[in-house]
């Protein structure tokens, strides 16, 4: 097999592109890599390239009945209020977010609050997923009332990847409203059927959560518990840390359903979103446990093969190159 020359990329390029009246500086990296998977009757072989020494972790999960994420969207509208942050920082979140979420071979469609209730009033739902970065649901599909298309759309399978404040505190409104937010009573109990289920205190957790094996084998080393959601809460994983029986990262079943609410709590810091789309690309959900880990070193292609029966089992796989990942892969066994 041939070798790629690595003489010339030895080190990050600088690229600058001057433009009227600015100059754009970006980094582009000289790297490549990629991963595939070859299924036989009684083994898995994953094949992993890195152009340069590297390690990755190859983690095997069993996901039960839950559907991986096929169809992603982001919600943001700039006609529409969001708490306690502005459109701006929302916009440049996003755009850190594509960037992770890109390297883990994942693309997110942006949809404004008309879209996503014609999205969520369609028969799209299993393999859906909204992401929320605004603080606030907007009306077109939360009002605060328990028949709110939302909650039909979780019904049937949907998922939301939640990160900023407490989820469903607040139903967004025009900007232009005499009353752009409108704070909803009983949230908790519409997202989670328990009163107390959303943390109200600001806090850190410091000790492991239950199912923390997980999050430690993606490295998701996140502990702001902050709005984050109780352990209580039943049929729910908790990967990150734990402070006062509130979690820094849950994924939950939603009661009245099949579909999942993963809760990130507190803020939208600079590092949330490597680990909120860690979480999403590795395809886990409240069903998952952890099945097989295993960390190898790369430099140029490498094998690793399992003896396992996959047609007796319902697995999935997710690659994940370096401990802060530069690149990513799920796949459905």
């Amino acid at each position: 097999m041939k070798r790629i020359d690595l003489t010339l990329l030895t080190a990050i390029i600088l690229v600058a592109v001057i433009m009227v009246g600015q100059v754009s500086v970006y980094w582009v990296s000289p790297y490549t890599y990629d991963s595939n998977v070859e299924i036989d009757d009684d083994s898995i072989t994953f094949n992993v390239y890195s152009s340069v020494p590297n390690k990755y972790t190859l983690s095997l999960f069993d996901n039960g009945d839950f559907s991986g994420i096929e169809h992603l969207y982001v919600y943001f509208d700039e006609s529409y209020a969001v708490v306690n942050t502005t459109h701006e920082e929302i916009e440049e979140k996003i755009s850190d977010l594509e960037q992770e979420l890109e390297i883990r071979g994942f693309t997110v469609t942006i949809c404004d609050a008309l879209l996503l209730g014609t999205l969520m009033n369609s028969t799209h739902s299993e393999g859906y997923a909204i992401i929320m970065m605004t603080g606030a649901f907007p009306d077109t599909v939360y009002t605060g009332d328990e028949d709110d298309i939302l909650f039909n759309w979780l019904s049937d399978g949907g998922s939301i990847y939640w990160i900023y404040d407490a989820i469903g505190k607040y139903s967004a409104h025009d900007t232009t409203s005499a009353e752009p937010l409108s704070e909803i009573e009983n949230y908790d109990i519409l997202f989670f059927n328990m009163t107390g289920a959303i943390n109200s205190n600001t806090a850190f957790g410091s000790d492991p959560d239950s199912e923390r094996d997980i999050g430690s084998t993606l490295n998701i080393m996140y502990n702001e518990s902050t709005f984050g959601i109780s352990t209580d809460v039943p049929y729910s994983i908790d990967i990150g840390f734990v402070k006062n029986g509130f979690s820094s990262v849950s994924l939950t079943k939603y009661y009245n359903g099949t579909g999942m609410i993963c809760v990130f709590g507190g803020d939208v810091i600079s590092d949330t979103h490597k680990y909120l789309a860690q979480t999403i690309a590795s395809g886990i959900s409240y069903e998952t446990n952890n099945f097989v880990t295993v960390t190898e070193t790369v430099d140029g292609w490498s094998s690793y093969t399992l003896t396992l029966d996959v047609t007796n089992t319902n697995l999935d796989a997710y690659i994940s190159i370096s401990n802060i990942p530069v690149y990513g892969r799920y796949y459905s066994l």
